[in-house]
Parts: structure tokens; C-alpha cells; sequence
């Protein structure tokens, strides 16, 4: 690496952490609030500016886990006509359950297995 490469290697190394970065700060602060791993967290109103959130958007109601599938795998079940997905610790696509999954948001029977 030279001294016209430095600032965007450290850019790229800043942007491809950030994922990382904040799912680990999510998870630390339900921790820190009570919240145990695969708890489910549902925000009682809409975003606003206040709502510390990368991505939110004021428009949407949110659900959250921090899924540990170090005991092995879990059932995830969506309700009813929510449109929900699953990424892992650095925002990569999983799978999509819900409206977007195979049962097309009926809910009940849109259950997703997770493996570690």
C-alpha cells in the first residue's frame, strides 16, 4: 500500500466494517437492556429522529432479534402480512419469510428453519 492508496484502503476498511459494527452494538445494548438473545424486540410506534437505527426508516414499524444459533437451529415464524427478512451480522441476505417468503404473508405457515 502506498501513500495515494492509504485513504481509500482505510475508507473501504471503515465501509466494510460498519455492518459488523453495528450488530454488535445493537446486540450489546438489548443485552445491556435486559433483552436476551433470540428475545424478540418490537418498537411500539414509529421511528423518529431520536431512534438510533442504521437504515430506519419513519415509515415502518420494527422488529428485531439477535438470533444465537450456537445451540443449534431455530424455527423462525413471521406473522401475519409483515414483510420480513433475515440477514446475518453483516447485513448479508439469508432468507425472506413473510410477505416476501414462501406462504406469500399468511403467516402460521411461514416458518423458516435457521441453521449456524
Amino acid at each position: 500500500m502506498d501513500e495515494t492508496t492509504r485513504p481509500s484502503e482505510a475508507l473501504n476498511t471503515f465501509l466494510n466494517a460498519l455492518p459488523g459494527v453495528n450488530s454488535w452494538a445493537m446486540r450489546k445494548g438489548y443485552l445491556e437492556a435486559g433483552i436476551r438473545d433470540n428475545d424478540v424486540v418490537v418498537w411500539s410506534g414509529m421511528l423518529d429522529s431520536r431512534t438510533i437505527l442504521l437504515g430506519g426508516s419513519s415509515s415502518s414499524l420494527y422488529f428485531s432479534t439477535s438470533a444465537d444459533l450456537t445451540g443449534g437451529p431455530l424455527v423462525v415464524e413471521s406473522p401475519p402480512l409483515t414483510l420480513t427478512f433475515m440477514n446475518d451480522m453483516w447485513a448479508r441476505w439469508v432468507t425472506d419469510s413473510g410477505m416476501d417468503g414462501p406462504d406469500r404473508g399468511a403467516g402460521g405457515s411461514s416458518r423458516e428453519p435457521v441453521s449456524p
